[in-house]
């Protein structure tokens, strides 16, 4: 499937086998509709032209590898996966140096310990309305990221969780936030506001 470039998943695809479209170089971007139950192992592994994903359902069980070798650039996800720890090396471990964008969708009630750590070019991330918490170390260390506004459904903000983002310059912080952890700020060396 080296020419594949576009793929539409219907909303009646409920799982995705192992290898269904491992290794098509070409396919660029991808939408899973809320309907998936599960994405098994290396179900998109070493599509490595896919760069813009889109997870629209919030609970399914995704296999190992499944995307292995996919330097993602933009990920809109709705994964309720997003609140355990490392949430980037468990499932997309090759986007840590090519994530710029991310959208966290308005199911996603909190993000787990270091969960997008060390994303070194990430940039924009943009959090939905549903989210309750940040874990601790769970943005630390992404250099690019210059802005972000926390919701005021957002409660808590985790120990470290926005250290060493030695480009932030401006936070957001929404009215509900009743506790920030040690050092969520350190070494934001560009924050002015």
């Amino acid at each position: 499937c080296s020419m594949l470039s576009n793929v539409t998943i219907p909303g009646s695809v409920r799982s995705i086998e192992g290898i269904a479209f491992y290794g098509c170089e070409s396919l660029s971007s991808l939408h899973l509709p809320a309907s998936i139950t599960s994405i098994n192992e290396s179900a998109f592994a070493s599509c490595s032209s896919l760069h813009a994903l889109r997870i629209d359902s919030s609970d399914f069980t995704i296999g190992s590898s499944a995307f292995f070798r996919v330097y993602l650039k933009t990920l809109y996800t709705n994964m309720k996966q997003v609140a355990e720890d490392e949430y980037i090396e468990n499932y997309f471990s090759s986007s840590r140096e090519s994530l710029e964008s991310l959208t966290i969708g308005s199911s996603v009630e909190g993000i787990g310990k270091e969960a997008f750590s060390g994303c070194l070019l990430l940039s924009n991330v943009s959090l939905g309305d549903g989210l309750s918490s940040i874990g601790n170390y769970a943005f630390r260390e992404c250099t690019s990221l210059v802005s972000v506004d926390v919701p005021g459904s957002v409660r808590s903000v985790g120990e470290g969780a926005f250290s060493q983002c030695s480009s932030l310059s401006n936070v957001s912080l929404g009215d509900g936030l009743g506790s920030i952890g040690n050092y969520a700020f350190r070494e934001c060396t560009s924050l002015v506001s």
